[in-house]
């Protein structure tokens, strides 16, 4: 993880309704954060796997498509970084979470306040 006392903090967010990609790429570039942003599960994956920095904060819908979920995004990124944060986003998946979501993960239900979810990555990304 970076030591986001010296750096700008990266997250990636991953989201396939691009109202909401875009409102969260706006939300966190203002709150400081440099943004990466998939529209996909396999395209996440694939910025994961290639990624040349690693991220410090993983926000992701959990309904992606057919292929690829939320969770196996977050999955696949705990592989590469055991300690990033993951939270999810979701409007229907609440009840899998326990089930399906990586250790020590959150969930915030759709719709989802902006300024809690910034402030809640942020803590996070402090401890």
């Amino acid at each position: 993880m970076t030591n986001t006392a010296n750096a700008t903090p990266h997250v990636l967010v991953v989201e396939d309704d691009v109202l909401i990609q875009m409102l969260l790429d706006a939300v966190f570039e203002d709150a400081g954060f440099r943004v990466t942003t998939a529209s996909s599960g396999p395209e996440a994956m694939t910025k994961i796997e290639k990624a040349q920095v690693s991220f410090d904060a993983l926000v992701t819908d959990i309904r992606l498509g057919p292929t690829v979920s939320g969770w196996d995004v977050a999955w696949k990124a705990r592989e590469f970084s055991p300690t990033i944060p993951v939270i999810y986003i979701t409007g229907d998946s609440e009840l899998a979470w326990q089930e399906n979501g990586v250790p020590e993960s959150y969930l915030y239900p759709k719709p989802f306040k902006t300024d809690e979810l910034v402030a809640k990555t942020w803590d996070l990304l402090q401890h």
